[in-house]
């Protein structure tokens, strides 16, 4: 309830709290919020090994990606400390994973109610290279699991399925190296072009919030001292 309240008043809490954070810190906080986009997301479908998972987490929040998105059906979705570091500080999750529903078809119908195109990786026969989809609109990425892939509600729903082409006799890669490939290649096309991937300014307000309250000490006291004036 008071995190609601200091919430409402975004900017001033945080202008509050810079009182108490190194200029190193702001700066920080500015330099990567000028590079954080909810124009692509990555979605992750059933992932039951917690080392992928985890290396995927820190790909995406190293390219800027603010959201991860989490189906969970047969496997939680769980974090390997190591791997991930700490990288989960720093994005939003979503996380799919009420009981007996089909969370796949939840998700992605979020998805493509805020306005995302769902492209599918797979190595179906009608996948394109991925590298062929045109960074026109938001794009959500699906990936899924290590062995079967993703699932066939997830390619029925899909606005596009995308594979990365390979010539060698291997015909699959780890899991967080294709979100590697991918996300490096859709991150230089949206720099280089001119389109709107960049955070509104209500999306920078709350997120340089949380980004601030998690480099301060004893927040909570902050929050009630801030509160009481």
């Amino acid at each position: 309830m008071i995190r609601q309240e200091i919430y409402d008043h975004p900017a001033e809490f945080t202008a509050y709290l810079q009182d108490h954070i190194t200029d190193r810190k702001k700066a920080l906080i500015e330099s990567k919020l000028a590079h954080r986009t909810r124009y692509l997301t990555v979605v992750l479908e059933d992932i039951h090994k917690s080392h992928n998972a985890s290396a995927v987490l820190r790909t995406s929040e190293c390219f800027g990606i603010q959201d991860l998105h989490i189906i969970e059906k047969e496997h939680p979705y769980n974090l390997h400390p190591h791997i991930s570091s700490g990288s989960a500080r720093w994005v939003d999750f979503h996380h799919y994973d009420e009981r007996g529903v089909d969370n796949t078809k939840v998700c992605l119908d979020q998805l493509k109610r805020d306005g995302y195109r769902v492209l599918v990786t797979s190595l179906n026969e009608h996948a394109k290279p991925f590298d062929q989809i045109e960074m026109d609109q938001k794009s959500a990425i699906v990936f899924g699991t290590e062995y079967s892939g993703v699932s066939d509600q997830a390619l029925e729903m899909a606005d596009e399925i995308v594979h990365i082409p390979m010539v060698g006799f291997t015909e699959s890669l780890n899991l967080s190296v294709s979100a590697g490939i991918i996300l490096q290649h859709y991150r230089q096309v949206l720099n280089n072009l001119n389109l709107p991937w960049q955070l509104s300014d209500k999306d920078k307000e709350l997120i340089r919030l949380n980004w601030t309250m998690k480099g301060v000490r004893k927040i909570d006291l902050h929050i009630r001292q801030f509160l009481s004036k």
